[in-house]
């Protein structure tokens, strides 16, 4: 019996132990929590944009809180590896304690780095009055509308805005009341800017939207984005009639979606994204700033919202020059310039032949095959000392692999109709007056050309006087002709029009070829008989 109670003795008193050391090892392990706790946020308080001590205390603080940090981690450890169950100490436990402390040390590591990197991130957005950052357009949406409903003086900026003004979105019908609100007499003041759908930068966006490059096939003008904007211009323009909207049409690249309301403002960056189908835009964050526009104010000392705003105040531009009224499309029909000239391949307009200059030598040096020349006698390619001349004699005797450049030339027949009539109008009651003098110069010229090698094929033409060209393998340039100049500038007719360039791919580029073929088979004649025609025997006259 006393065998038993010792042994119910020890039971006690070893429960009582184990009692004991469990709450020993609550009590540590709490101590080590609320230290490891302790120190994250004395890291946290220490940040410069949280703290709310003295800055000289920051440093201290936050090297404490990552000791504490570490301590705790380490003990934790430590009563893990060496305390349950009273494990030997080995020296297998030793290094395995030791590894566990270094992965968790480097963990502990890699968390405070990301806390860092954070912090910077958040320092930054501090300093540039960002106050949140949407992940997308759309979910800034809700607080967008409400801004706009609050403010007098409301800017807006996009490519179509259809998430406002198409009554397919759920947000119409918000900006459809705020408008609707805005009496000609009230004080409020809402300027939308949306692209020109008639502009190159809208139709370069909206080719990107699409799933192949337009063509007659696929016309740019069956495009998503040329569809919502023409919606958009038609809706705003009843609205402006109204008196609740001014609103315009920008020309240059979209470069940002942008909102500025009375007190905030929203600015999303525009790209051309993936090439996918479908929508390229609303897949930037967001930024919203409050607006603090103080006139006056230096440039480095300027806030976002100032440089946003003048963004939109250069762009809005009263001259017309960066932007145009809704009424120049819808009334007066205007497409301007530069998207018809995208759409046509146009790639250089040149305000004349003489300034083009410098480009015509370029292709000609570049050309690997065969050069087209069309025009009245070309004086500028055959005559010597001109202007392409040399040029065209280095270009004609240089071999290349697949051999040497050819050169086919159509020159008008001086003595025929068309020939006739052009010369009178340069130089009236002469019979035989400086176009004759030229073509036969530059034939002379041909004939020396091709004594030396090169691979020149000339023909004179009688057909209408059309235009001049120069055509390549890479593209054309056209010079429209007429009979436009007045005395006393008549002398010479050419020279004096635009000369436009089309690259290769253009249906100009082809439509220039077929008028080349056609004249040269049906309406040209070669030079032997054009001499014998004329009479003229170039070949025995020494006059040059």
């Amino acid at each position: 019996m006393m065998k038993n109670d010792k042994m119910e003795t020890k039971n006690e008193t070893q429960e009582n132990d184990a009692g004991k050391s469990a709450m020993e090892w609550y009590v540590k392990i709490s101590a080590s929590a609320l230290a490891i706790s302790l120190g994250i946020l004395m890291i946290v308080i220490s940040l410069p944009d949280i703290s709310v001590i003295d800055v000289k205390w920051n440093t201290p603080l936050s090297q404490l809180g990552l000791a504490l940090i570490i301590s705790g981690l380490t003990y934790i450890t430590f009563q893990h590896v060496f305390d349950r169950g009273n494990r030997e100490f080995t020296e297998s436990t030793v290094k395995d304690a030791v590894s566990d402390i270094s992965q968790m040390l480097e963990e502990v590591e890699e968390q405070l780095n990301d806390l860092t990197k954070q912090n910077k991130i958040l320092h930054g957005a501090f300093n540039n009055n960002i106050i949140q950052i949407y992940a997308k357009r759309s979910e800034g949406l809700q607080d967008i509308q409400d801004d706009i409903r609050k403010s007098n003086n409301v800017k807006i900026m996009g490519i179509s805005l259809r998430a406002y003004f198409n009554p397919a979105e759920k947000s119409f019908v918000e900006m459809e009341s705020v408008l609707d609100n805005i009496s000609n007499n009230d004080e409020r003041k809402i300027q939308i800017l949306i692209i020109n759908p008639n502009c190159e930068q809208a139709a370069i966006r909206a080719e990107r939207e699409s799933d192949e490059d337009f063509s007659n096939l696929n016309p740019y003008e069956e495009s998503g984005l040329y569809s919502d904007v023409w919606q958009t211009i038609r809706y705003l323009s009843k609205k402006q009639k109204e008196g609740r909207v001014e609103a315009k049409v920008y020309n240059s690249a979209p470069s940002c979606f942008l909102v500025i309301t009375d007190e905030h403002t929203y600015v999303e960056q525009y790209h051309y994204g993936i090439k996918r189908s479908g929508l390229v835009g609303g897949n930037f964050p967001l930024l919203k700033f409050p607006t603090t526009i103080k006139p006056g104010r230096k440039l480095n000392e300027s806030t976002i919202s100032e440089h946003l705003n003048g963004h939109f105040d250069y762009v809005w531009d009263d001259c017309h020059k960066r932007s145009l009224p809704l009424n120049y499309l819808l009334d007066l029909h205007m497409v301007g310039t530069s998207r018809s000239a995208w759409e046509c391949g146009i790639v250089n307009i040149f305000q004349s032949r003489s300034i083009a200059k410098d480009r015509i030598k370029v292709l000609m040096k570049n050309e690997k095959k065969e050069i087209r020349l069309i025009g009245i006698s070309l004086r500028d390619f055959f005559h010597a000392g001109n202007d392409y001349y040399t040029v065209l004699r280095e270009i004609s005797s240089n071999k290349h692999d697949d051999g040497n450049i050819s050169i086919k030339a159509l020159l008008l027949d001086p003595l025929c109709e068309q020939g006739v009539l052009r010369s009178q109008r340069e130089e009236p009651g002469i019979e035989r007056g400086n176009l004759y003098s030229e073509v036969v110069t530059s034939l002379r010229s041909i004939d020396r050309l091709k004594e030396n090698g090169a691979l020149i094929d000339v023909r004179l033409y009688q057909a209408s006087t059309n235009c001049f060209a120069i055509q390549g393998d890479e593209g054309v340039l056209i010079e429209q002709y007429h009979y436009g100049s007045a005395e006393p500038d008549a002398t010479i007719l050419g020279g004096k029009i635009p000369l436009l360039e089309f690259h290769k791919k253009s249906p100009t580029f082809q439509e220039i070829k077929g008028h080349f073929d056609y004249i040269w088979d049906k309406a040209s004649i070669n030079i032997e008989e054009w001499r014998k025609s004329s009479g003229e025997n170039i070949q025995q006259d020494n006059a040059y």
